[in-house]
């Protein structure tokens, strides 16, 4: 890309301001001054002035000025000449690569440049950030008591505007006065208090009492996307001003309230550099994005490609100002939540541990008077039992014994009484001296 190429790109798509321009480029301010000049007449870019009157409102001056002012440019009626150059800028620098270096990382960060362009990353002119406002703040008092009747109708008759058409009845509403809360008064509110009256001879007569008074703060409070994600904080910001007003009013007119009831949900809004949507919103007015978000043109930036979404939660909101915030901050708290889910498992498992260890050194001290004493039962018990053992089956041996030896000494008998029938004559008719089987039996026999 050429010079003024380059420029206009970090004006339009990045919202870079002259001077963070020459940082990046490395040349003088003058000379990035003159591009813009000539990218302003050429009609490739325009000052957004209603956007740089709205922002007004913040005292907000881009970081980085350096002459503490700063310009803040929109795309031109021919702005399309350089954006079709850059176009053809981003292609060449793709297809010069080469196909055979690509990774599958050239693949993620070229999807990745695809959704980026289809998100459409919020970049506000002249390097301004998104800010949020919280508007539509309405709520109604119930009046429960008056203190003081005279310095009621006195305070009130002074500081409020008699209601000359707001009539309903035998009742009218009365202001508004505004209260300066805040810190340094920087917020307004209005009360209006509706008070009954009656008539004689075509004369109003106003009561020393009143029915209720309604609060409202047309001014809009701005707070950062940061602040935004804090839990409660937006709404603390109006429960301060609305507590402050009912001191107020209190203290100086003498009244006491109930719990104050909100009239309508406050909204949460943010600018959003979008021309293709700007030319939605001034073709159908309001267009509806998602639940709880829509976008409008109630700061009539539309004429610059800027509009107002609308949200119903700050978080929302603060979603919409920095998308790519809200991712980080969605895995920052993933990331967190891990972090604390894996030091309370690595907690819980030292204490399991030593648990475990203290169990075992105790079970095992358990066990070993346990097993002690059963051992203890055992051996007495075996001994017992083998003592018995023994002296049964002696006693049955010895019966066995006796009934055996008994049993063979009857057969040896009946057999040597068969032999003698048999072979007797034979031991007669023995020689002088001749010894036979049957002397030794008789031997036997004669000295058991």
């Amino acid at each position: 890309m050429d010079r003024k190429t380059e420029i206009y790109y970090m004006i339009i798509h990045e919202g870079l301001i002259a001077s963070r321009i020459s940082e990046r480029l490395g040349i003088g301010r003058a000379a990035v001054s003159k591009q813009i000049k000539k990218l302003s007449s050429g009609g490739f870019i325009q000052k957004a002035e209603n956007f740089l009157e709205h922002n007004k409102q913040l005292d907000q001056v881009a970081k980085g000025s350096a002459t503490g002012k700063c310009n803040a440019y929109v795309k031109g009626t021919n702005s399309e000449l350089l954006e079709s150059k850059i176009r053809e800028s981003k292609a060449s620098e793709g297809g010069a690569r080469g196909a055979g270096a690509r990774t599958g990382a050239d693949d993620a960060i070229d999807n990745m440049d695809r959704l980026a362009d289809e998100w459409q990353i919020n970049r506000l002119p002249g390097g301004r950030d998104p800010y949020i406002d919280v508007h539509r703040i309405d709520y109604t008092l119930r009046v429960v008591g008056i203190v003081n009747e005279e310095l009621f109708s006195r305070k009130v008759a002074k500081d409020f505007a008699e209601p000359k058409t707001l009539m309903r009845g035998n009742w009218g509403t009365w202001g508004p006065l505004e209260i300066a809360t805040g810190a340094e008064g920087e917020l307004g509110w209005n009360a209006y208090i509706n008070r009954q009256f009656t008539k004689k001879e075509n004369e109003l007569e106003w009561l020393a009492s009143a029915t209720s008074v309604r609060l409202t703060l047309p001014k809009r409070i701005w707070i950062t996307p940061e602040q935004a994600r804090i839990e409660g904080l937006a709404k603390s910001l109006i429960n301060n001003g609305l507590w402050e007003c009912i001191n107020h009013l209190g203290k100086e007119y003498g009244i006491q309230f109930g719990l104050p009831k909100e009239r309508q949900s406050e909204e949460y809004g943010v600018l959003w550099n979008d021309p293709s949507l700007a030319k939605r919103v001034k073709e159908e007015g309001v267009v509806h994005i998602a639940d709880g978000i829509h976008a409008d043109d109630s700061h009539g930036l539309v004429s610059e490609g800027i509009v107002h979404i609308d949200t119903d939660s700050p978080v929302k909101a603060a979603d919409v100002a920095n998308p790519l915030a809200a991712f980080a901050g969605g895995m920052k708290g993933m990331r967190e939540f891990f972090d604390n889910a894996q030091t309370i498992l690595n907690e819980t498992t030292v204490m399991m541990e030593e648990r475990l260890l203290e169990s075992s050194d105790r079970l095992a001290e358990i066990n070993q008077d346990q097993v002690g004493i059963v051992v203890d039962q055992m051996a007495n018990s075996w001994q017992g039992k083998m003592d018995h053992f023994i002296k049964t089956q002696e006693t049955l041996w010895a019966k066995e014994r006796d009934t055996f030896f008994d049993k063979q000494r009857k057969a040896f008998d009946k057999i040597v009484e068969h032999f003698q029938e048999k072979y007797g004559k034979i031991f007669k008719e023995r020689s002088e001296g001749q010894s036979v089987i049957e002397d030794w039996i008789t031997f036997e026999k004669e000295n058991q």
